[in-house]
């Protein structure tokens, strides 16, 4: 599933349910989700990121338990 800026208009609270929601659905189901964000605290949520800017790109990984 890829949502792009899918909760942009939620309030914090419930844009962080929403997805945690997903994310949790996604694991227990073993799929993959994508979310294209600007916004810090949706990419907080993720196992890794990937950071596009005009002239590079970061990537940062992180195994949650």
């Amino acid at each position: 599933l890829i949502l792009d800026e899918a909760t942009n208009a939620m309030s914090p609270h419930a844009e962080k349910t929403v997805l945690q929601d997903l994310i949790d659905q996604a694991a227990q189901r073993n799929q993959l989700l994508i979310l294209v964000s600007h916004n810090p605290a949706v990419i907080d949520l993720c196992d890794s990121s990937l950071r596009i800017q005009s002239d590079r790109t970061d990537f940062r990984q992180e195994h949650r338990i």
